[in-house]
């Protein structure tokens, strides 16, 4: 008869948290976890278990172990090749299932009831899904519902993978990089720890029940003697310390595999923005399916020429994000002019145009637009924004390598955003569409949008110049200050001449 393997494995199956993550590493005994939980309460008729992957393809495996383990407890398998569930002597059951193009194969099951729901390989769903199914994770058997459990099985690879991070490790990782606030306190979450507080990534809500994570490796056990030396040695340094080591932080396989989070981020106090920079907008408008999302940036004008950069160039800033769902068209509108339109203290920014997604212009039955209803409550007109999707990626992928493109510290949605987009398999220059997901809208809306239609460094007003001079100059003498001030005036006299493109 089966059991436990090794202690992770032993403490995932006892973990009293009703929202576990399990795993890290290749070869940590998950699936056959996932099999031997969901069969935790087999002698109660009632119990009813959901054991899910994304593909029925990828299911077979589980399904073939299933037969091995489940038929030792007396169960009856049932149904096709694919999607299978087993009756056990006391009636009760496990339902096994592929997800499927669009998850449509975990849709089928709302109106069940699951006391245990384990995916295994969960990191290939989106946070969508897996919130969707947690509220089928209940029962009416009295005996049952301080037992309810939801499991997720995987490596730290896929889609999903950020959204698990989020809710169970927090920044940093576990395993090489602990987070820390200002006063030492420990924000990433210990493993093996029962927490309360954890929430969803997309929009910040509390989960609302106890959470905890289990990190496994092939090290906990000797049932794979050569799988280390063999098998693991063969893969890139980054995937073996996702495979191997069971790290959460790695970017191979992802789009912007560049990204450095302590170069391309900047504390938000630390821009400078002026008034009288150019700013910009861009926005994509999602109701229900998908996120409203819009970006606000600057262009920091060029710094002087140093030794060190003789040829400085300005650099284009995100400063200001904002996402929101079930928001009407127009209230998106009105609440981005309140936001960055209007400003408290009197002072205009120079906004010099706004970025919409395509989408938003097509017509509509009533002959009005989305960007009509963005226009009437923002009351600034929205131009329609390119959607190059190769060309946006690859800019923004060189302009965050050149240091032309910084993100400031205020951002936290953009940050995590650039941290999962991941290469579209079928052409390796864009970034792969996840319909559905957040940070897919914040890709587009906040990032891919504005930054495809930059603006030139704006040039400083002469009233403002003008004082800045005569503060950098307010301990030199008169005479010297009046000949610089009347040197500037005339440059800035000439400056503002017309163009002339008369022969000479």
């Amino acid at each position: 008869m089966w059991a436990p393997q090794s202690w992770p494995q032993r403490q995932a199956l006892e973990c009293p948290a009703r929202f576990l993550l399990f795993g890290g590493a290749a070869g940590a005994l998950k699936t056959e976890t996932a099999l031997m939980d969901a069969i935790k309460y087999r002698e109660n008729p009632r119990a009813k278990s959901l054991l899910f992957r994304k593909t029925s393809k990828e299911m077979l495996q589980m399904i073939e172990r299933g037969d091995e383990l489940y038929r030792q407890f007396g169960a009856e398998p049932r149904g096709g090749t694919y999607n299978r569930h087993y009756i056990f002597p006391s009636g009760m059951r496990v339902y096994m299932t592929g997800a499927g193009k669009d998850d449509k194969g975990i849709y089928q099951w709302q109106s069940w009831e699951f006391d245990y729901m384990g995916g295994d390989e969960a990191g290939m769903f989106l946070e969508k899904p897996i919130r969707w199914l947690i509220a089928r994770n209940r029962t009416s058997d009295p005996s049952l519902q301080n037992r309810l459990r939801i499991r997720l099985y995987t490596n730290p690879a896929g889609p999903g993978v950020s959204f698990m991070k989020h809710a169970f490790i927090g920044p940093g990782c576990h395993h090489c990089t602990i987070e820390r606030d200002e006063n030492g306190n420990r924000l990433t979450r210990e493993p093996y720890h029962i927490y309360r507080d954890a929430e969803w990534e997309s929009d910040r809500h509390k989960i609302g029940m106890s959470t905890c994570f289990i990190p496994g490796k092939l090290s906990d056990h000797n049932l794979l003697p050569d799988y280390e030396t063999t098998t693991l040695a063969t893969l890139t340094a980054a995937d073996r310390k996702k495979l191997k080591e069971g790290c959460w932080i790695s970017l191979e396989g992802n789009y912007f595999s560049n990204f450095d989070i302590k170069t391309m981020v900047i504390p938000r106090q630390k821009v400078g923005d002026e008034w009288w920079w150019n700013h910009w907008m861009g926005a994509d408008y999602g109701f229900r399916g998908s996120a409203a999302a819009a970006g606000l940036w600057v262009k920091r004008p060029a710094p002087k020429p140093s030794e060190a950069n003789p040829n400085p160039r300005p650099c284009s800033i995100l400063i200001e994000e904002y996402v929101s769902r079930n928001e009407a068209p127009d209230a998106f509108g009105r609440t981005l002019k309140s936001r960055w339109l209007d400003r408290s203290d009197g002072q205009t920014r120079r906004v010099m145009a706004g970025y919409l997604g395509p989408d938003s212009f097509a017509q509509r039955d009533d002959q009005h637009t989305i960007a009509d209803q963005m226009i009437d409550g923002s009351g600034y007109g929205w131009e329609e924004a390119s959607n190059d999707r190769a060309g946006g990626a690859l800019l923004f992928y060189s302009g965050l390598d050149n240091g032309h493109i910084l993100i400031a510290d205020n951002c936290k949605q953009a940050i995590q955003c650039l941290q999962t987009r991941q290469i579209d398999p079928s052409d390796s220059r864009k970034v792969r569409k996840d319909v559905g997901d957040t940070f897919d809208d914040i890709w587009d809306g906040v990032l891919r949008y504005p930054t495809y239609s930059e603006f030139r460094a704006a040039r400083e007003p002469n009233d403002v110049r003008l004082k800045r001079i005569a503060a950098e100059m307010k301990d030199v003498d008169p005479t010297s200050r009046a000949i610089r001030m009347r040197e500037e005036r005339a440059a800035m006299q000439a400056e503002g001449r017309p163009i002339s493109y008369r022969r000479r």
